[in-house]
């Protein structure tokens, strides 16, 4: 595949997480939209995700696809982690000793914040990576904003805030796709700066 459908895949792919936050707020009101919004955004990332394989191809650079791939999956390891955890916690207290259960319960409660960190984190490192090397800063700025989401994700009182910075983060991310210039077209682009 070429750079102009990586580049296509990825605003696509934004856009369509941009749609799942509203409609997981509409969900409130509307139950029978939970299920397409939750089906909505893991197939956005998946979108993005072989874009940014594609685009860091084209690039000559890897490690972008990889780090936004591992950011991708760590909220999906969250649950099965967080259930085997779970489970450990209540054989522990059973068969062994409470002081263990109750280090396997704190590990399940801590499983989410911390793997949910680490994305976001994955998420700023391939964003900001690839906004340097395509010379695009709003991936780096999308970046920030996801890394700040899942920041505001864990903290009680920023958490209302997690849509609206993900929505906006996602909408930067489609701008950055559209307004993405080609390698060879990057090299070429006159200098704004002054010497």
């Amino acid at each position: 595949m070429s750079f102009e459908a990586g580049r296509l895949l990825g605003a696509a792919g934004s856009l369509l997480a941009a749609t799942s936050f509203p409609l997981m707020l509409l969900s409130i009101g509307l139950p029978p939209l939970l299920p397409l919004s939750l089906l909505l955004l893991p197939a956005a990332l998946v979108a993005i995700a072989a874009s940014m394989y594609l685009l860091s191809r084209a690039y000559g650079e890897e490690g972008i696809a990889r780090d936004f791939l591992l950011a991708a999956a760590a909220p999906l390891l969250a649950l099965p982690l967080a259930l085997v955890f779970f489970a450990l916690s209540l054989l522990s207290l059973l068969l062994l000793s409470p002081l263990l259960a109750l280090l396997f319960a704190g590990l399940a409660l801590l499983s989410l914040p911390m793997l949910l960190l680490i994305s976001g984190y994955l998420f700023f490192r391939s964003l900001s990576s690839f906004g340097r090397r395509s010379g695009e800063s709003l991936f780096q700025a999308a970046g920030a904003l996801l890394l700040l989401s899942s920041i505001s994700l864990l903290l009680v009182l920023t958490a209302p805030l997690f849509p609206l910075l993900a929505l906006s983060s996602f909408i930067l991310l489609a701008v950055g796709f559209y307004g993405l210039r080609p390698p060879s077209a990057q090299a070429t682009l006159p200098s704004t700066g002054t010497s």
